[in-house]
C-alpha cells in the first residue's frame, strides 16, 4: 500500500489557487538545510531547476526561497514538502487493532509518552509495516510525528514564497519513492544508505513497500571530517557494520525476499572508498544512486555532487504526486 505523510489540512488563509500549468517543485525543509527543485511535467517529467543551502535563520530561508521560486518561474505553482529527520519523531510501535482509517487516531495515546512536547500539539500519521511472514510476530507501523507550530511554520515559509503547498511528505517516504522509480524494471528488495547533513538513513524496501528504516545521528558532516583528518575508514566500517545490522534483522524478522544490491547516495567521489567497504564487508555489490534514470534533465543543469542527497528528497516527494496524479490534477 502506497503511502504518504500528509498530516494536516491547511488553513484557508493559506490557500491560493495555483496556475494550471507544466512547472511544479519540490521543497526540502530542515532546521539547517532548505532545497527546492522545479519540476517540467509538460511531456514527460523533467528536472530543470535545483538550489540548496545551508541556512538555520528564518529571514534568510525566506529571501533564499522567494528567489529561488521566482528565477524559476514557479510563483503559484503546487509544492510538496519534505522533511528532513530533524523535523519530526518517526516511531515504530505495534498495530492497533482498529480499521485504517481509524489508524492515525488510535496510534496518538501509544505514543504520547514518547514525544517530546505535549500530544495536543503534536501532528500524527501512519504507514503501515508489510506483514512479515513469522506468525507469532505482531503486525507493527511507523508513526511519524511533527509539531503543528513548526509545520504551519514550513507551510507560511513555501506560501509566502508565492509556492502553493498541496502535500508534506518525509524523508524516508521520499527516498523509498527514489528507489522504486530506479528498481521499476526489475522488482527486487534492495538496501538503501542515505547520508544526509547530519544523518544518515538506512533502509530496506521493495517497489512501494518500506519495510524497514533506521536514522543514524551523523552523515555527510562526519565523513567530510574524518577525510579529512585521514581517518575515514573508520566510519565507513561503522556504516557498513550498521548496515549490516540491519539487513540480520530484516532477515530474521521478515522472512521474506532476500536483498540482491545496496544504493548509496549521494554519488560523490569521496564515497567510492564507502562503496568498497560496503561490498566488500557485507558481500553484496553497492552502487551509486543515479538520477538520470529517475527523472529527465534539462539542458544546462548541473546536479551538484555535493546537493545530491538533500535536494533529490525534495525530488522525491515530489515523485509520489506525478507518478499518480491524473491529467487535470496539476
Amino acid at each position: 500500500m502506497r503511502q504518504s505523510f500528509n498530516p494536516f489540512t491547511l488553513p484557508l488563509n493559506l490557500v491560493k489557487r495555483w496556475r494550471r500549468r507544466a512547472q511544479v517543485s519540490g521543497l526540502t525543509c530542515g532546521r539547517r538545510q532548505l532545497a527546492l527543485v522545479g519540476i517540467n511535467t509538460e511531456s514527460h517529467p523533467c528536472l530543470y531547476a535545483s538550489f540548496q543551502a545551508d541556512v538555520d535563520v528564518a529571514a534568510e530561508r525566506h529571501r533564499l526561497l522567494t528567489d529561488w521560486a521566482a528565477h524559476s518561474d514557479l510563483y503559484r505553482c503546487p509544492v510538496t514538502l519534505t522533511l528532513l529527520p530533524d523535523t519530526y519523531q518517526l516511531l515504530q510501535i505495534e498495530r492497533p487493532p482498529v480499521k485504517t482509517e481509524e489508524l492515525a487516531q488510535a496510534v496518538r495515546w501509544q505514543i504520547k509518552d514518547l514525544l517530546k512536547y505535549p500530544l495536543n500539539e503534536a501532528v500524527v500519521d501512519v504507514f503501515e509495516i508489510p506483514v512479515s511472514t513469522h506468525r507469532h510476530h505482531p503486525a507493527m507501523v511507523y508513526v511519524a510525528a511533527a509539531r503543528r507550530k513548526e509545520l504551519c511554520e514550513w507551510t507560511r515559509l513555501a506560501v509566502d514564497a508565492g509556492l502553493v503547498p498541496d502535500r508534506i511528505d518525509i524523508a524516508e517516504l521520499a527516498l523509498r519513492n527514489l528507489i522504486e522509480r530506479a528498481t521499476l524494471s526489475v522488482a527486487e528488495t534492495v538496501a538503501t544508505l542515505c547520508l544526509l547533513p547530519g544523518h544518515s538513513l538506512i533502509q530496506i524496501s521493495r517497489g512501494a513497500d518500506l519495510y524497514l528504516t533506521r536514522t543514524l545521528d551523523y552523515g555527510m558532516d562526519a565523513v567530510a571530517r574524518d577525510v579529512d583528518n585521514n581517518i575515514g575508514d573508520d566510519l565507513y566500517q561503522r556504516l557498513t557494520l550498521e548496515l549490516q545490522r540491519t539487513l540480520d534483522y530484516y532477515d530474521s524478522e521478515f522472512g521474506l525476499a532476500s536483498i540482491k544490491r545496496v544504493f548509496l547516495a549521494p554519488a560523490q567521489a569521496t564515497l567510492e572508498a564507502l562503496a568498497t567497504a560496503v561490498s566488500d564487508g557485507i558481500g553484496l555489490p553497492a552502487e551509486f544512486l543515479n538520477l538520470t534514470p529517475l527523472i529527465e534533465t534539462g539542458p544546462g543543469l548541473r546536479f551538484a555532487p555535493a546537493q545530491f542527497a538533500v535536494t533529490l528528497l525534495g525530488l522525491g516527494g515530489r515523485l509520489d504526486t506525478l507518478a499518480h496524479r491524473t491529467a487535470g490534477d496539476l
